[in-house]
């Protein structure tokens, strides 16, 4: 092998090596610490939940069997009531009782002091009747609602974080709140011009070495 062979060899496997590299440092940018993020299915959405969430019981209600995880906010504009089934793969801790969640009635909700720009999953776990500082939290997972981008949208906020929050009963009263990251995921489209904004880069700078 000659030495213009051997260099040849050696820029193209920094090249790919290179693209590699920016590939994945940018789908992964901003969201290793993120614990919930949305994603389309055909008309499904899912609700990825990357990390666990824990809450703690800040207002204690009677017992009840309905449950839900009300996502603030991450709409931009409030939507119109879209309510779908659907599945999960989460768990639910309730102060220490552990139960794989079953799915009601979720999506977009109108009632209360609700605006149209929250997302809501609702579940019937255990008969359970919460006391102030009880531990409840809710295992990686996702949550899948089936159709219901058939005539709604993905969750369009640009913003970093939402408040997450416990809610019981029909009125969803919230029983517990905390602050969640929110993990934006990148079109596949959005990496490749990624990849191919690196390789033209790197070939403009070897044309001019």
């Amino acid at each position: 092998m000659n030495h213009n062979t051997f260099f040849m060899k050696l820029k193209h496997t920094k090249v790919a090596t290179l693209a590699a590299t920016l590939i994945t440092f940018g789908s992964l940018a901003g969201g290793a610490n993120a614990a919930i993020s949305f994603t389309s299915m055909g008309n499904d959405l899912v609700v990825n939940i990357t990390s666990p969430i824990s809450f703690s019981v800040t207002t204690a209600l009677a017992t009840d069997t309905r449950w839900g995880l009300r996502l603030e906010n991450v709409f931009t504009v409030a939507q119109s009531t879209n309510i779908v089934p659907g599945s999960t793969t989460s768990t639910i801790d309730l102060a220490g009782t552990t139960s794989t969640t079953t799915l009601n009635q979720h999506g977009v909700f109108t009632f209360g002091s609700t605006t149209g720009q929250d997302l809501f999953v609702f579940w019937n776990p255990p008969s359970y009747t919460p006391t102030i500082n009880d531990s409840i939290s809710i295992s990686s997972g996702t949550f899948t609602l089936n159709g219901f981008l058939d005539s709604g949208i993905s969750p369009d906020t640009v913003a970093t974080s939402t408040t997450a929050s416990i809610i019981q009963g029909a009125n969803g009263k919230a029983i517990a709140s905390t602050s969640v990251a929110l993990l934006a995921i990148p079109e596949p489209s959005s990496a490749l011009l990624l990849g191919l904004g690196a390789l033209s880069l790197l070939a403009r700078r070897k044309r001019t070495a």
